[in-house]
């Protein structure tokens, strides 16, 4: 028999070790490259691409109907939802965080990036408690109860940077009834009181801020009334299913003839300063959409949008309203989802990373 001696074993246990195991340098010094998959909580880059964009799956699904936002570098998701807050590496799909919540909390709004909820928190006796929480560190920042009243589940909002808060009421005098009140979060001080009368005479009424830090009072039959929040000053209406752009300047209208059968059935880019109407989106809408079955979500101030449904995933440039990108249903449509359900989406600020939420799946998909 012959032996190896102890110099040539461990050139063979090097040689061994570089053909099998990946490394790379940080900092100077070698680092054994990650390769292995943990099922509860890594998700799945199977190497796919549709028309050359990367597609992941997410580890874990979010709660039905939450929020979603990515960080402001586009490396996290955020799914809150109404038992917890998760975050995804938008990378691999794997889970970085997970705080949970009270059961059936209500989130009202998140900031641009995600980092901050504004919740309603039901707590004994009927009442609510609202809070903001930091979706990374799970620490609860309530509300002063100074500000609202908590048997009469008031609605809350962020302004897209967080440094604005809005509480909504209709305890205002008999002319003006509906009141959105604003306070800086950080000084803890009255901003301004903004006062409506009823939009309509039917439906249901809503207020509060927008991300760019305007005042809107809205009416799920009537529309949505934009106001400046420091000379208050009606800006523009804009129908009730419209999105506005992080920083005002663009607003798509989606259509919804929940109410009105003779509405539009386009999706209307207008600017969002001054309502004037400027192109559509280049797409053609089925009737099942047409009933509150679109959602969107502007890139930031990028010049990108991203409209999801049941049937479909697109993402556009504004204000042409060109059609940039179409995901295949196979990519992120979940399974036994109807053509009325609804598809959620988000875009990371520059318009590069998309997430596409259906019923029970989550995909994250990167543009060029």
């Amino acid at each position: 028999m012959n032996w190896v001696s102890p110099l040539g074993l461990r050139r063979l246990c090097l040689l061994l070790l570089i053909v099998c195991c990946p490394w790379r340098t940080i900092n100077g010094r070698a680092a054994q490259a990650l390769t292995h998959r943990e099922p509860d909580n890594r998700g799945s880059d199977d190497g796919r691409h549709v028309d050359g964009y990367a597609l992941r799956e997410a580890a874990l699904s979010p709660d039905v109907g939450a929020k979603l936002a990515f960080s402001r570098d586009g490396q996290l998701l955020v799914a809150i939802g109404s038992s917890r807050a998760i975050t995804y590496d938008a990378i691999t799909g794997a889970v970085r965080n997970i705080v949970n919540l009270r059961p059936d909390t209500n989130v009202l709004s998140v900031t641009s990036d995600g980092r901050t909820a504004f919740l309603s928190v039901p707590i004994s006796g009927g009442r609510v408690q609202l809070t903001l929480l930091d979706t990374q560190t799970g620490v609860l920042a309530p509300i002063p109860l100074a500000w609202y009243e908590p048997t009469t589940y008031p609605e809350g909002a962020l302004s897209g940077d967080g440094n604005l808060i809005s509480i909504y009421s209709e305890s205002g005098p008999e002319a003006l009834p509906l009141l959105v009140t604003v306070y800086d979060w950080h000084s803890k001080t009255l901003v301004a009181t903004i006062g409506s009368k009823r939009i309509a005479a039917g439906g249901l009424d809503s207020g509060g801020l927008t991300a760019d830090g305007a005042v809107e009072l809205a009416n799920d039959r009537v529309g949505r009334k934009i106001v400046d929040l420091r000379t208050r000053r009606l800006i523009s209406w804009f129908t009730y299913d419209s999105v506005r752009s992080a920083n005002g300047a663009w607003v798509v209208e989606l259509p919804d003839r929940s109410f009105n059968e003779s509405a539009s059935s386009e999706v209307l880019i207008k600017e969002g300063v001054t309502g004037k109407l400027v192109d559509k989106l280049d797409v053609q809408v089925e009737e099942q959409e047409t009933h509150g079955g679109i959602h969107g979500a502007f890139c930031g101030v990028t010049n990108r949008f991203v409209l999801g449904s049941a049937q479909r995933a697109a993402i556009y440039l504004i204000p042409s309203g060109a059609l940039i990108a179409s995901f295949p249903p196979s990519t992120w449509r979940g399974q036994d989802v109807g053509d009325a359900d609804p598809t959620m989406v988000a875009c990371s600020s520059d318009g590069k990373r998309v997430a596409i939420f259906s019923g029970a799946r989550l995909t994250l998909h990167d543009l060029k």
